[in-house]
C-alpha cells in the first residue's frame, strides 16, 4: 500500500504543479491528503462549491474552523482511494473550476 499511496501522492504533485502552478503544496509529506493553498484573493468556498458541481470532492479549510480568522485560501485535497488517471483528470478539472471562479469574481 505504500507505494500505491506514494504513487498516487506523486500523482497529485505532478498534477498540481501542471496545472495550477500559482498554488503551493504544503502537507504532502505524510497521511493522505495535501493542502493546497491558493493565492490571496480567491475564495475557497466559491472553489469547493464549484468543484462539487463538477464532481470533485474536497474541503476547504475554512470548513474546519471554528470562527473566521483569515489566512490564506486553502483547500484540503484526499488522495488515498483514488487512482492515478483520476487524480490528474480530478486536478484538471478543479483548475477549470478554479478559472470559472475567478472569471465571475472579477465582474
Amino acid at each position: 500500500m505504500r507505494s500505491r499511496y506514494r504513487s498516487r501522492r506523486d500523482a497529485l504533485v505532478e498534477a498540481l504543479r501542471r496545472f495550477l502552478p500559482e498554488a503551493r503544496i504544503c502537507g504532502i509529506a505524510a497521511g493522505l491528503h495535501g493542502t493546497v493553498r491558493l493565492p490571496d484573493g480567491d475564495d475557497e468556498l466559491a472553489i469547493r462549491d464549484e468543484a462539487a458541481r463538477r464532481g470533485i470532492s474536497l474541503t476547504a479549510m475554512s470548513d474546519h474552523q471554528l470562527r473566521k480568522r483569515g489566512g490564506p485560501p486553502t483547500l484540503l485535497i484526499g488522495y488515498a482511494g483514488t487512482p492515478e488517471p483520476a487524480i490528474r483528470a480530478g486536478v484538471r478539472e478543479l483548475a477549470a473550476a478554479i478559472r470559472q471562479v475567478r472569471r465571475t469574481a472579477s465582474r
